[in-house]
């Protein structure tokens, strides 16, 4: 091969000429520069060691002499030329390996190796070892160095040579292979083209089918890579979610129970968070004030069309384009579509299913709460709204993710979720195409779905006018001038609307009609026959007199649903207005008047506050409340005896009912007239409650009269005759709420002069018995510590006189004030005081004769009734805690009472009279510390 046709190396006069200015230069500037020259000699040296060798630039030790240093040195006594190759320790003694060079080529030792180690390469007898300490570093000429240079790059230039020849055989051995294969495939086409340059039309026809169908395949072919890379995107590695990290990392790791907890944290809000949308539409105590039409009360009953389009188009939408909520959807049922394939497998599923049911069942509260938001939604931006609250609440699992990849909740749980997104799903879930077929499956299924279930609740009412009533019924406040326009309004326009609502009519003498105005936004209360108007757009511009009412802004096409809004009237101040929509005792109450004085049966329920409290005494507010209602009365008929006033069609539950019974009746029946009746007269809180004449076939019948909670009553009976007599009992029925407990209050008996009493007695039993019911609130606090059924007892108790004078005053404390000194929550402490002072205070004896006990309490118990400013009382947060009774002049009993005291810690009752047993009740004190009953006359054991 010619030297000359790849050799970079210059000619030989060039080299020498090149290689004597180099050692001129190194020799006369031994500066960095000469320096960097014999680096990159290091670097073109290096090139010929051999990893295994131990010697290298990095074993150099300290010392004047360096790595390709030209050397003349004594070796074997002979002076000898040479190139530093090896510095370093042998034998725990620095060795030099020197290369020989010039002369010395031939007259080494060693071809790099000593003591059969090698530590640089040379050809053999070409090297030499000498310890360092032997070695002197001698002096060259000039030309002496030129020519060691230029040796040594001799070296190189052999080695490149033998690679340059080694290389170009080697290519072209290479090429003749190639051009070998070139020939043969050139024979090959050749015999094709024969066999087909035979029919040259046939040929043409064939290489453009060939062509359409190779294009074809190709389309094909990239087709089904698309598909099959959207597949293997889509499901060959797990979803960046923190439903992912539920599959994958379970509580019962220790190291896996922050990142679990995480993500069931992240399901937790999303499920809450999409549940309070939901809830806040279909539980009316969490909806807002936005008005909604129709009778199911969440979907708008009638909207105009363009929003039912926009509605349609939302959930076309919100299918086909599916956001996050559709996607956990279809990832659920892919999973459990593959569940036979994975339970087969050998892989644990558990975290696996956990991780599809909480993503399946976030992914169902969205379509959900998607589809009422959509289907409850009155205009396009609200739907918008609702839209991108949903893809919110849906993707916060996404955003979960990726918060834990920035290592923001610590380096572990990035660690953890870095690994997931890297990771493949399990074979088994792979082996399905659900994802091509099933997808399509769910999204036309929700979707289909949402679409029937919205329709149905909107159109189906409005086909059947479900959201329109045909009349309802309208009451205004009494304090207003608008009670005239109460009552009930029809229809009237059933056969044509005016903006799509219809034209309600008051069916009094009053010509009030509602109507809507679309121009306007609201529904209008007016007066037809001072304008002429039946269109209340018209009404409504005028705003003359005609105009009377007017609502809040709304497009709702019920009337009902607006009237949750405030209304107001011609002089913009709101109105008290209640909306009884068609149902019972509108129609059959429709021309009659709530809160007139007359009891209307159709009326008398609770809705209408039981005809406005016609039919109750103290409710009723009108001068001729109850008069002429009673015809029949103690199971008699009464109207040929003239008939009664009275209450009997009362039916407020918030009422008390006492009874009458006639026990007897003796009438002097010498005359015929009804003026000789005796006559029955029933007072209130100051309201005639039942009047009527008395006959003897009242005889053991009773009579029930409802009246008001705690009300002080008076029953008198008037006789007609001096020879008349009767007797009669009065009871509280159903005490303390209780059915067939009825407690007798008191008892009546009138004497006749034919039983040979004197005057006095005689006029004594004309008396009117008074009395005062007893509170539902004092029965309920009491019934646990007393007989309630003996509360009313004639005889006189200190219990009983507790309760009827101290307590309740015998009438002299109003209702109210009642109610609230018995939800006191010291009421029993303070009950338990009074009785334990008054036993104390009265003697056994004495207490029948006592009628009153004004005169038994002191002074700052009658003035004061609170408790703990007492003299000797003291009190901890309320609760009595001492009780000092000494030297009091007591002279009565201990009473069981003292026992409700349960925070007492100190009684002293020294020093007195009291008598009797110790009551037991003392040893269930558990506070009790300090017990004074010195010098009194108790007995029995504490």
């Amino acid at each position: 091969m010619d030297k000359n046709r790849f050799d970079p190396v210059l000619p030989e006069d060039e080299f020498a000429r090149t290689a004597k200015a180099g050692a001129d230069h190194h020799l006369e500037n031994p500066s960095p520069e000469g320096k960097n020259e014999n680096a990159k000699e290091k670097d073109t040296d290096a090139r010929c060691k051999d990893e295994q060798f131990v010697g290298n630039e990095e074993n150099v030790l300290p010392t004047s002499i360096q790595m390709n240093d030209s050397l003349t040195f004594l070796h074997d006594g002979t002076e000898k030329e040479g190139l530093v190759r090896y510095i370093g320790t042998i034998n725990e003694e620095e060795y030099v390996g020197i290369l020989l060079t010039g002369p010395s080529i031939g007259l080494g030792d060693s071809d790099g190796t000593f003591q059969g180690k090698p530590y640089f390469t040379c050809p053999a007898k070409q090297g030499v070892f000498c310890p360092l300490k032997d070695l002197k570093k001698g002096s060259l000429s000039r030309l002496e160095s030129l020519r060691l240079q230029r040796d040594h790059s001799s070296l190189l230039h052999e080695e490149y040579l033998e690679l340059k020849a080694a290389m170009l055989k080697e290519l072209d051995i290479r090429l003749e292979e190639k051009l070998t294969e070139f020939l043969d495939f050139q024979q090959r086409l050749t015999k094709l083209e024969a066999n087909f340059v035979k029919d040259e039309e046939l040929k043409l026809k064939r290489e453009q089918s060939e062509k359409s169908i190779i294009y074809r395949l190709s389309k094909l072919e990239e087709q089904n890579a698309n598909a099959k890379d959207l597949e293997e995107e889509s499901h060959k590695y797990y979803t960046p979610d923190t439903y992912s990290l539920l599959s994958n990392y379970g509580p019962r790791e220790k190291e896996n129970l922050p990142i679990f907890i995480y993500s069931i944290f992240v399901f937790l809000f999303q499920v809450a968070l999409l549940l309070s949308l939901v809830f806040s539409i279909v539980i009316p105590a969490w909806r807002s004030n936005d008005t909604i039409d129709g009778t199911n009360e969440i979907f708008p009953g009638d909207v105009e069309p363009i929003v039912k389009v926009v509605q349609v188009l939302s959930i076309i939408v919100y299918t086909v384009f599916a956001d996050y909520s559709m996607q956990d959807l279809i990832i659920a049922f892919n999973f459990f579509f593959n569940i036979k394939g994975a339970l087969n497998d050998t892989q644990r599923v558990g975290k696996m299913l956990l991780s599809a049911l909480l993503r399946l069942l976030q992914g169902l509260a969205a379509v959900v709460a998607t589809f009422f938001l959509i289907f409850t939604s009155l205009t396009a931006k609200d739907v918008v709204l609702n839209f991108a609250a949903i893809n919110f609440i849906s993707g916060l699992d996404d955003v979960a993710f990726s918060l834990v990849t920035t290592g923001i909740f610590g380096r572990r749980m990035k660690d953890k979720a870095l690994e997931i997104k890297d990771k493949h799903l399990p074979d088994c879930i792979l082996s399905s195409d659900f994802p091509m077929r099933g997808s399509w499956a769910v999204i036309l299924l929700v979707g289909v779905t949402m679409i029937a279930i919205g329709l149905s609740f909107i159109v189906v009412p409005q086909s059947q006018g479900e959201f329109l009533y045909e009349v309802f019924r309208i009451e205004f406040g009494e304090e207003t001038d608008f009670n005239k326009y109460s009552g009930c309004y029809h229809d009237e326009t059933s056969s044509s609307r005016f903006d799509g609502r219809p034209i309600y009519q008051l069916d009094t003498e009053e010509e009030a009609v509602f109507g809507y105005c679309k121009k306007e936004q609201r529904w209008y209360l007016f007066d037809s026959s001072k304008s002429g108007y039946e269109d209340a757009c018209a009404a409504a511009k005028e705003r003359g007199e005609s105009l009377l009412a007017y609502s809040s802004r709304t497009h709702s096409f019920d009337i009902e649903a607006i009237f949750s809004d405030p209304w107001f009237s011609r002089g913009h101040t709101p109105l008290d207005a209640t909306f009884f929509v068609d149902g019972p005792g509108v129609r059959d109450g429709c021309g009659k008047k709530i809160g007139d004085g007359r009891c209307d049966v159709e009326l008398n329920i609770d809705e209408f506050g039981f005809d406005g409290g016609d039919c109750c005494a103290s409710t009723c507010n009108h001068p001729y409340c109850g008069l002429g209602t009673i015809n029949y009365a103690f199971g008699t008929n009464v109207s040929s005896v003239g008939g009664g006033d009275g209450y009997q069609s009362c039916l407020d539950p918030s009422m008390e009912t006492i009874e009458i019974l006639f026990n007897f009746i003796d009438l002097d029946d010498s005359t015929d007239s009804t003026d000789s009746f005796p006559f029955l007269r029933v007072e209130c809180d100051g309201v005639t409650h039942l009047t009527l004449n008395i006959v003897e076939i009242m005889d053991n019948k009773t009579e029930t009269i409802y009246v008001s909670d705690g009300s002080s009553c008076t029953v008198g009976v008037t006789t007609a005759s001096a020879w008349d007599a009767m007797n009669y009992t009065i009871y509280h029925n159903k005490i303390g709420g209780m059915l067939n407990n009825n407690a007798i209050i008191t008892t009546g008996n009138i004497i006749s002069l034919s039983h040979g009493v004197g005057w006095d007695s005689w006029v004594s039993s004309r008396k009117p018995s008074t009395f005062q019911l007893v509170p539902r609130c004092y029965l309920k606090k009491l019934r646990d510590y007393i007989d309630i059924n003996q509360i009313y007892a004639n005889e006189n108790t200190p219990q009983r006189m507790v309760i009827m004078d101290y307590l309740i005053g015998n009438g002299t404390k109003s209702i109210e004030t009642l109610t609230s000194e018995c939800e006191n929550p010291f009421f029993i402490e303070q009950y338990a005081l009074a009785v334990t002072y008054v036993s104390a205070k009265i003697a056994k004896v004495d207490i029948p004769n006592i009628s009153s006990i004004a005169n038994v309490f002191p002074e700052e118990m009658q003035d004061n009734r609170i408790h703990c400013s007492w003299s000797f009382v003291r009190c901890k947060s309320g609760h009595i805690t001492s009780l000092s009774l000494g030297y009091s002049g007591m002279k009565g009993t201990l009473a069981t009472e003292v026992g409700l005291l349960s925070k007492l810690t100190s009684l002293y009752m020294h020093d007195n009279s009291l008598s009797g047993p110790i009551p037991s009740e003392l040893g269930n004190m558990s506070n009790l510390e300090w017990l004074d009953l010195y010098y009194n006359s108790l007995s029995g054991p504490i």
